[in-house]
């Protein structure tokens, strides 16, 4: 299990300037950082994500590359009241750190967002076939290779880390975590599906990711 990082602003010039940004420009109150860099998981490539929460306003997203320390940094800045209710989108968040807040408004969010994490949505049976007969469709004109073919055999190849964990009443967050995920728990599914990225001319190793993925 890997301990969480708690970045220190006063060792990372790239934290501190984004926090003294986010608290003096937009008057956040509550700032968080997640992504690979709250999990000290980051590579030389990692993004700075950090959220800042204001008391009103409108949700607004800054992404920007910074060329003196060569690194991309994604900020979304919100108002309190887009936390009413806890959306899939807000759960990008999960496992961040507080770096600052007000009244413990970021140690309550990310309790929430970490239990919602818990409770994916679970789909019904037909909506499950209904996927399962897509695939197949998918899988069929995949093979005639033209440009639409192609594109489908792609656009599987793209769904499917989705639907692994929805086929098994998961919480998707996303391809990185995913494949982490497997790569810890369904090492035979992780190496179908690299084989399958490695080898996008062959539709047998899409059809053995396909039955893999769907059970």
């Amino acid at each position: 299990m890997t301990v969480p990082y708690k970045p220190s602003w006063n060792d990372d010039p790239v934290i501190k300037s984004i926090i003294d940004e986010l608290a003096t420009q937009y008057v956040c109150h509550t700032i968080i950082l997640y992504g690979s860099r709250a999990v000290g998981k980051a590579g030389p490539s990692s993004d700075y994500d950090i959220a800042g929460i204001c008391s009103d306003g409108e949700k607004t997203r800054i992404a920007r590359f910074d060329p003196i320390h060569q690194v991309f940094i994604d900020l979304f800045i919100y108002p309190n009241s887009e936390f009413n209710t806890i959306e899939e989108e807000h759960l990008c968040m999960h496992n961040g750190i507080v770096l600052k807040e007000k009244d413990q408004f970021g140690s309550h969010l990310l309790t929430q967002i970490n239990t919602t994490i818990s409770f994916p949505p679970r789909l019904a049976e037909y909506e499950l076939e209904v996927r399962r007969v897509w695939y197949q469709k998918m899988l069929m004109r995949s093979k005639i290779r033209d440009i639409d073919g192609l594109y489908r055999h792609l656009w599987a190849l793209h769904t499917l880390i989705e639907d692994y964990f929805v086929f098994r009443n998961l919480r998707y967050l996303g391809p990185k975590k995913s494949f982490e995920y497997l790569r810890e728990h369904d090492l035979p599914v992780l190496n179908l599906y690299e084989n399958a990225l490695n080898k996008t001319e062959d539709n047998v190793a899409l059809e053995l990711l396909i039955k893999a993925v769907l059970g």
